[in-house]
């Protein structure tokens, strides 16, 4: 996510310092939908009713209405080493993920691993007489509004918008979907000094849970996962290293709806002298 916003500014950057004299069309304000602050209906998730959030010493487990999961790597599979959960590319650092089916209370893992509620424990069954159970306490779900009723489901990124206002003039470009490569090579192409590994990779898909989780998923099949809260239309995001073995900034973003499709739109403030740059990077996601 910290690498995310970094293109995004980068972006910004090259638009705010480089748009005069240039030949572009990346001058002028590019114009949107009518917007509101309710949401439309949705249908739930295919999983929504078996959704659920586990907290323990081990670490957090949670179903997603979605169908995937997130635990620690070794609560999933037993048999990894420390070694092959830090390499694993499906989990990053010591967090995996995957999908799951659930029936009569019990829920089963893509690996086959299945997982039974009893009480204040879970129990996971490994095969071959390998059962292991952990204590643990329910989660508690954000507060329920229009908002996070509406928001609480998998969002496909569409499109993204980096806007600066300066000086009485705005200035924008906007990229089909979020790849940071993509955007990355946009602002050397108008002059501005990046350093790093661009990966190739595309953010597919933005994820509200019921219980505050907040997981952007990329097209490698890597994830990055943190937590929300709302307030209003302003939702505030963190990443929390101890929960998620993530070490990200944390910050605002803010939720509105064109129709079906939801709008969220980060910003940021920054000067140059004697001049102030708002800059904003928007995301359009649909179902």
């Amino acid at each position: 996510m910290k690498k995310t916003f970094l293109y995004g500014l980068m972006a910004c950057l090259s638009l705010a310092f480089y748009a005069c004299g240039s030949d572009s069309d990346d001058k002028g304000a590019i114009p949107g939908n009518s917007r509101s602050t309710t949401p439309p209906s949705y249908q739930k998730e295919p999983k929504a009713d078996c959704a659920n959030k586990f907290i323990s010493n081990a670490g957090n487990v949670e179903f997603f209405g979605n169908g995937k999961y997130s635990m620690p790597a070794g609560m999933k599979d037993k048999s990894l080493s420390a070694r092959q959960m830090r390499m694993s590319p499906a989990a990053p650092d010591t967090y995996a993920t995957g999908t799951y089916d659930y029936a009569d209370g019990v829920y089963t893992l893509d690996n086959g691993t299945t997982i039974t509620v009893n009480g204040n424990s879970l129990l996971f069954d490994y095969g071959k007489d390998n059962v292991e159970s952990y204590d643990v306490k329910a989660a508690s779900k954000v507060i329920s509004t229009a908002q996070t009723i509406g928001m609480c489901r998998t969002w496909n990124i569409k499109k993204t918008r980096i806007s600066v206002d300066y000086d009485g003039t705005n200035v924008a470009h906007e990229f089909s979907g979020f790849n940071p490569n993509e955007i990355a090579q946009y602002a050397i192409g108008k002059g501005v000094q990046m350093e790093g590994d661009y990966a190739n990779h595309k953010l597919q898909n933005v994820y509200f849970s019921p219980y505050g989780t907040y997981m952007l998923t990329y097209d490698d099949g890597t994830y990055e996962i943190g937590k929300w809260s709302i307030n209003g239309n302003t939702v505030k995001y963190t990443w929390d290293s101890e929960e998620y073995g993530f070490e990200f900034e944390n910050g605002d973003m803010y939720v509105e709806w064109e129709g079906q499709t939801m709008v969220l739109t980060y910003t940021a403030k920054f000067t140059s002298g004697s001049t102030t740059y708002n800059a904003k990077m928007t995301w359009w996601v649909a179902i």
